[in-house]
């Protein structure tokens, strides 16, 4: 899912003048802006997720969308800035999901 994710970034880039044969190619922005493409996939991991019953990736696409692509990119933190924390939370939140999953049973 991660490739096609990145490939339609790619894509979308491909076809913007500004971007093409630039290091930012894949990117999720247009320079200024969340792409389309982006916003749509995250709808369709959300609708995924409710489908699922997954409760940790809508999380994570709510500090993305809330936190991190937001405002002007100076103003903001770098998504390897989060890298940590967020990992951390994940991994945190899936013993929690696994614990509970296990006291059901």
């Amino acid at each position: 899912m991660q490739d096609k994710y990145r490939e339609r970034r790619k894509l979308t880039h491909e076809e913007m003048k500004s971007f093409s044969r630039s290091d930012y190619v894949g990117c999720f922005h247009d320079g200024f802006e969340p792409l389309n493409v982006v916003k749509d996939f995250h709808k369709e991991v959300l609708s995924l997720c409710r489908e699922m019953q997954d409760q940790l990736k809508p999380l994570i696409v709510e500090v993305i969308e809330g936190q991190m692509m937001v405002g002007p990119a100076k103003e903001r933190s770098r998504a390897r800035d989060y890298d940590t924390s967020l990992s951390s939370s994940c991994r945190t939140l899936n013993k929690l999901h696994c614990l509970l999953l296990h006291l059901r049973a």
